[in-house]
């Protein structure tokens, strides 16, 4: 052995012994941060600031130095530690993880964190944080291995048998050529193979994601993991294997028909089933029906959440199941049905903030150029029949007879809205979608994605922007209405229905 090379390895051994001792000092500190049995540490104490410094370390040298030896055992130390009773421990330790699984470009790390995680979920029974199960959120991870490549190389195996069985019934020159053939693709099989590893530590860590999803789903159907849960399953659904597509499904749908479910996690469960209804799940025989009922249903209680940011999420999610469900599906979806849509979600435009009135615009504007028909909601045409009066407070797309109404006063109300790109929307609508003109909508407006207008036209609202909180309040305490309960119940029924709350009476009262 040369001397520079006996040098670095010596150099190497030194580093990583004090490296290992350093880590065990760490890990000797953090303990004391785990549950145990009537100890308590008090935050202003030695111990617990010395232990918060080597967490802090601890989760600064998994996220710098990923690559490097025992990461594996910093992860499984951190994942540990999320039971701890301290929320600042929790938040530290999931923000490390997070960081870690969202830089992970080989899927490694990510593949063991999944591991450790789904190992104390099953440990603790499910009593762990949300935000453990959040951070499953952050992995890059684009595809699965489903099979595909083994069975390849497992038909050439069998194909090689068959020809070695064959032998005698063929010519030298044809078998060596045959057996020639299928020794490339063999190779080429094996090569593949040997370049996946970046899919094999993907395919094993959503093994261990779907076996945590679906025992919290099956376990834990009230518990507060179900938000990170429902949202996993909705980014992760086409991952899924097929087999399994006809049990999500129904646990879904299940939970979908708890009355307990916020509208959040409900939206979620419907928007997770159109990912698998939308990729290899197209074949499964699925009536789709109640899942479009039940969105319909749900739309009525999105401006009522009393949490902006909460009211924000189901909005945009909300919009990306809309978008699968009636763009994406627009051949198999009737008319009526996407006219019921288009007219909800112009009534609760009326009592939402301008970032998602515009978000909501958007979306509608997508609606009438995969269904081109609904046009006849801006004029008294009679292009589609229908017959019967529109019935807004039927939670039934298909028998609310949408198509025998029109959208003309609602988008009459936005367009006197105190938001100028609201008013830009509507008059665009209102004029049937102009190319040209003063009602046509620029190229960076329509390059903006519906649900992206959440977060990028979000701002303080603004004093006009109460104009119609304030009509509405005004005209409930005119007419001796209770206000809230008035507005959840009865506003669906009577909007831009013909009834007596009409909301083109309502922008004349003054204060």
């Amino acid at each position: 052995m040369k001397k520079e090379t006996k040098k670095l390895q010596e150099f190497e051994s030194t580093l990583l012994r004090y490296y290992s001792r350093f880590l065990q000092f760490l890990e000797k500190n953090v303990t004391k941060l785990l549950p145990k049995t009537n100890v308590t540490l008090e935050e202003n104490t030695f111990t617990y600031t010395l232990a918060m410094l080597s967490l802090r370390s601890l989760s600064k040298l998994l996220i710098s130095s990923s690559h490097f030896n025992f990461s594996t055992n910093i992860i499984s130390l951190l994942v540990r530690l999320t039971t701890s009773k301290y929320e600042t421990v929790i938040e530290e330790c999931c923000e490390a993880l997070s960081e870690l699984f969202a830089a992970d470009v080989s899927l490694r790390n990510s593949a063991y964190g999944a591991r450790a995680i789904a190992a104390i979920v099953n440990e603790k029974k499910c009593d762990i944080s949300p935000k453990l199960l959040s951070t499953f959120l952050r992995m890059n991870i684009k595809e699965v291995d489903k099979g595909g490549r083994g069975k390849e190389k497992r038909n050439l195996l069998v194909k090689r048998i068959k020809l070695a069985k064959e032998r005698q019934s063929k010519s030298k020159a044809k078998y060596t050529k045959q057996l020639k053939k299928l020794e490339e693709d063999l190779r080429e099989v094996e090569a593949a193979e040997s370049l996946s590893t970046k899919l094999k530590y993907a395919t094993e860590a959503m093994k261990h994601i779907f076996v945590t999803y679906f025992r919290v789903i099956k376990n834990m159907r009230r518990s507060a993991l179900l938000e990170p849960v429902l949202e996993g399953l909705s980014k992760f659904a086409h991952l899924l294997n097929v087999e399994f597509f006809d049990d999500i499904i129904s646990a879904l749908q299940s939970l979908i028909e708890q009355q307990h479910m916020r509208v959040l996690d409900s939206l979620y469960c419907v928007h997770a089933v159109f990912v698998i209804l939308s990729g290899e799940g197209i074949a499964i025989n699925v009536d789709p029906f109640r899942f479009y009922r039940s969105v319909y249903r749900l739309m009525t209680s999105v401006p009522f959440e009393k949490r902006p940011e909460l009211r924000d999420r189901e909005v945009s999610v909300m919009l990306s199941t809309l978008h699968m469900m009636i763009n994406l599906r627009r051949k198999q979806v009737p008319l009526g049905r996407v006219a019921a849509f288009v007219k909800r979600l112009l009534i609760i435009c009326c009592i939402l903030p301008s970032h998602c009135v515009v978000a909501i615009l958007a979306g509608i504007r997508t609606f009438f150029i995969s269904h081109p028909r609904l046009s006849s909601m801006l004029e008294n045409a009679e292009e589609v029949a229908a017959s019967g009066l529109f019935k807004p407070d039927i939670d039934d797309p298909d028998c609310c007879n949408a198509l025998s109404s029109t959208i003309t006063s609602e988008l009459s109300v936005l367009c006197k809205h105190p938001d100028p790109l609201v008013v830009q929307l509507a008059k665009h609508l209102r004029a049937g979608l102009p190319s040209s003109g003063a009602a046509h909508i620029s190229a960076e407006i329509l390059a903006v994605k519906p649900y992206e207008w959440i977060e990028r036209y979000r701002k303080e609202e603004i004093d006009d922007e109460l104009y119609f909180y304030e009509r509405i309040s005004l005209y409930c305490k005119i007419y001796s209405f209770d206000e809230r309960p008035y507005l959840s119940k009865r506003i669906w029924g009577d909007a831009f229905g013909g009834g007596f709350f009409n909301f083109g009476r309502l922008i004349t009262v003054e204060a």
